[in-house]
């Protein structure tokens, strides 16, 4: 695909965001477009803000998220890795 196909494919398909604090945009949804964007070396990509979260604390805002089932942080154990929340707080 040459660089005007992907562009306008990019257009086609914006990838599905939560605001968070500080203009911090989670990837809810098409997440193996934007790891394949990012693998690709493309660092533009067009964005749905599906809801602003970015009044919320840290706190609520990771249970706002998990409550809409928008993240899933759980391992294959199902259980919950707090952890990796603190992480993505930062």
């Amino acid at each position: 695909m040459n660089a005007k196909g992907l562009k306008q494919f990019i257009k086609t398909v914006p990838i599905p965001t939560v605001l968070a604090k500080h203009d911090r945009h989670f990837v809810i949804d098409h997440h193996h477009l934007a790891r394949a964007l990012s693998d690709s070396a493309i660092r533009d990509a067009f964005a749905e803000v599906v809801a602003d979260l970015s009044g919320l604390s840290d706190g609520k805002f990771w249970d706002a998220v998990i409550e809409r089932r928008w993240a899933h942080p759980y391992d294959e154990h199902g259980i919950l890795q707090a952890n990796d929340l603190k992480a993505w707080q930062r």
